[in-house]
């Protein structure tokens, strides 16, 4: 007597196909970032914002590896620096430190220019969160003062009734 199978459900399968595609699109995407590293390392800078603007340009990364994404951000960051476009390229800066604040530049990979601006960016964000969390800490203070205020007067509005004997002594 054989072994028999039992027949996948319609579940089962679409579940199969859809864990199938995701490794599939994962391999995409890592060909289509080494395409865009490609450009950038041939010095086709045009070529390589296209390709990574494909990856990483809009509001939601078409990447789903956030390594990907840093690395794209980084790429596209230096391209656009090279193809005239440094607010852009700041801007994708911003967004790499904003996902990952102890991201490091490797000096040795990358031109003087796109490392000075890179940390510029890093001390931009930095000097940021600063002034933010003074205005913070200050904005706390002033509410603590207020309430303070607050409960003097209430207090010095209350009235209290002291009944006091008076001797003839």
């Amino acid at each position: 007597m054989g072994l028999r199978r039992a027949p996948l459900s319609s579940l089962a399968v679409a579940a199969m196909v859809s864990l199938a595609w995701a490794g599939t699109a994962r391999a995409g995407e890592l060909e289509d970032f080494q395409a865009a590293r490609a450009a950038y390392e041939a010095h086709d800078f045009a070529r390589a914002v296209t390709l990574f603007e494909e990856l990483v340009g809009g509001a939601t990364p078409r990447l789903e590896s956030e390594a990907l994404v840093l690395e794209s951000r980084k790429y596209l960051g230096a391209a656009y620096l090279f193809v005239g476009r440094p607010h852009a390229a700041e801007t994708q800066f911003e967004l790499l430190l904003g996902a990952d604040p102890t991201y490091e530049l490797d000096p040795a990979a990358f031109p003087v220019e796109v490392v000075e601006l890179f940390s510029g960016v890093r001390e931009h964000l930095l000097e940021r969160a600063r002034i933010e969390e003074e205005r913070a800490a200050e904005a706390a203070r002033r509410a603590y003062e207020l309430e303070r205020i607050r409960a003097l007067v209430a207090f010095a509005e209350e009235e209290v009734e002291v009944e006091v004997e008076n001797s003839r002594w």
